[in-house]
This record gives structure tokens, C-alpha cells and sequence, in this order.
């Protein structure tokens, strides 16, 4: 049977193996034995840690409070170009193409010129000029040839592109436009919204969320693999903290507090978690300071005194 206390320490003078920060015994005073009733365990010591010192170490404090849990969906599916960012660039006239100044791959900027045509009609040159910005993934356009109705060139502007996404029959009633997404794409998130929800073509219930993706870097390319997080209405409300908060001690889940004095593990009652945070149902109210990030550390030290005062 589990002791209510989370831990007894004598006198111990500890440093964390990261740090060059010492940890010493802690007798509780009135205000801490009042704190460890309200949340129904005694704790008769804690680690003395300097505020300056949590810094250092990568310690970071936030302050309960009452939150949502995010409700998530998760879809999948592939990048693709946006339609209207692709051109087949022609000649506005027939004539000969007397100069060609852009290979295939090149970046052009809105405007510049890709080739010059002697018009068969006025024998007048005139530009070919790119009509946005984006790379040429096509050329068909040497000097000499004669332009009719072919393709020049092809030009593909991939600073924006698309991520459809497959939604099932099942999940229709909880995808709708305007929801905010998560994607994870070779590893990276990138954040975004659904903007249209389409026929998928296949005949079988499904639809495609399509959403719009900013790639200015040129990292994505289309045929990509897309995981995407639908962020849906919230549900449950309480106190919720940070996963990386919570702590196993003693078959028990903890989170732990810190002050000018010291920090102590204070055992809770955990609710369910969206994968990001944890609802908190007994032992942090809000207003109180837990530690949000770094509460390893604080067990790892906790766990080698308790190991060491044994002997």
C-alpha cells in the first residue's frame, strides 16, 4: 500500500547531474503543512531550489487553470499543385522565335521576359513575359521555330500549395470548412484550415478536405504524404496541464511545485488526455504553480536521495 506521502528525505545535499545547482533538506513550516492538507498528503521535506537555479536548469513554471481538451481527427492524404498557379504559356501570334532566354528549372520573376517572337504579320518583336512568379518545369521553344498554338513553355508558381485529404463517410459530420488543422508532413507541422470539402470522384462516400499550405521555402513538393489533425470543437473542461507535467512515483501520478522554498511532488487524479494535455481532476487547483517542463529532473533528484537515505 502506497504511502500518502510522495516522499521523506533527511538531511541531503544533492546536485543535478546537468547542473552545478545544489539541493538541500527543507522542514515544512506552517503554510506548508496547510498546502500539503489541502491536497491530502503530508509532505515532511522538500528540495530547496533557488528560482535562478529552476531557470538554469530548464525548468519552466506554469500557472493552473481551467481549460478544454482539443478533440482531434485524424485524416490522411497528399499535396498537390494549386490548378490555378500552373500556366501553358503561348505566343499571343504567330511567328518565329528569335531568342528563348530561360531553361527548364529556371526561377522567373512575374514579368520577365522568356522569349521574343518576330510577328509573322507586322515583323514586328514583341516579349513573351511570364504572368506570375515560379519556376519553368517545361520548355518546348527553341530560335527559329515557328509558334502556332503550342505550349512555350510551362510555368508552375509551388509557393502555395494543396493538401487533400481523404474524409470517410463516417467522418463527414465532423469536418466542415473554417476548422483548423494540423498537418504533419516528413515530420514537420505546418498549420492551416479546411478550406473546401470536394468530391472525391471515387464513388464510395468519401470526400476530399482541401486545405492551403504556404511553401515560400520550396521545402514541400507536390505527391508529398500528408498526416493531418482536424482540431475540432472542445470537449472536456477542468484544470488541464502539459503532458510533459505529469510524473509517475510510487504507482501514483504526480505533478510538482515549486516555490522560493522549494519544490514538492503533489500527487493528483489524472482525467483523459488529447496528446497534448491531461484533465486534472484532484490535486491542483487553479492558480497554483506546477512545473510544466523539466519535471524529470525534479524526480530523477527525488528519487536518488530517497535511494540514497535508504542506505
Amino acid at each position: 500500500m502506497m504511502v500518502l506521502r510522495t516522499f521523506s528525505l533527511s538531511c541531503v545535499l544533492l546536485a543535478f547531474s546537468l547542473t552545478s545547482f545544489a539541493v538541500s533538506e527543507h522542514n515544512h513550516g506552517p503554510e506548508e503543512e496547510e498546502h500539503g492538507n489541502q491536497h491530502g498528503d503530508a509532505h515532511d521535506e522538500s528540495l530547496v531550489i533557488t528560482p535562478a537555479n529552476l531557470q538554469r536548469s530548464g525548468i519552466v513554471q506554469n500557472t493552473a487553470k481551467t481549460g478544454e481538451l482539443q478533440r482531434r481527427l485524424r485524416l490522411y492524404g497528399f499535396l498537390r499543385e494549386d490548378p490555378a498557379r500552373i500556366s501553358h504559356i503561348r505566343a499571343r501570334f504567330p511567328g518565329i522565335l528569335r531568342s528563348v532566354k530561360v531553361q527548364t528549372g529556371d526561377f522567373v520573376s512575374e514579368g520577365q521576359v522568356l522569349a521574343e517572337v518576330e510577328s509573322s504579320q507586322s515583323l514586328s518583336i514583341y516579349p513573351i513575359r511570364a504572368p506570375f512568379a515560379g519556376q519553368i518545369t517545361e520548355r518546348h521553344a527553341n530560335p527559329g521555330e515557328l509558334t502556332l498554338e503550342q505550349s512555350l513553355f510551362t510555368l508552375n508558381d509551388k509557393r502555395k500549395l494543396f493538401v487533400e485529404l481523404q474524409v470517410f463517410s463516417g467522418q463527414l459530420r465532423e469536418v466542415r470548412p473554417g476548422l483548423p488543422l494540423e498537418i504533419h508532413i516528413a515530420g514537420q507541422p505546418v498549420h492551416s484550415k479546411v478550406l473546401h470539402l470536394l468530391p472525391s470522384g471515387q464513388n464510395n462516400g468519401t470526400v476530399v478536405a482541401r486545405a492551403l499550405l504556404n511553401n515560400a521555402d520550396n521545402l514541400l513538393q507536390p505527391g508529398m504524404f500528408a498526416e493531418a489533425d482536424v482540431l475540432l470543437p472542445a470537449g472536456q473542461r477542468g484544470i488541464v496541464v502539459e503532458n510533459s507535467a505529469l510524473q509517475s512515483l510510487e504507482g501514483r501520478q504526480v505533478v510538482f511545485s515549486c516555490d522560493a522554498s522549494g519544490c514538492r511532488a503533489l500527487p493528483v487524479e489524472t482525467g483523459p488526455s488529447d496528446g497534448a494535455f491531461t484533465l486534472i481532476h484532484k490535486g491542483l487547483q487553479a492558480g497554483e504553480t506546477y512545473v510544466a517542463s523539466g519535471s524529470y529532473l525534479l524526480k530523477a533528484e527525488l528519487e536518488k536521495s530517497s535511494a540514497g537515505h535508504s542506505h
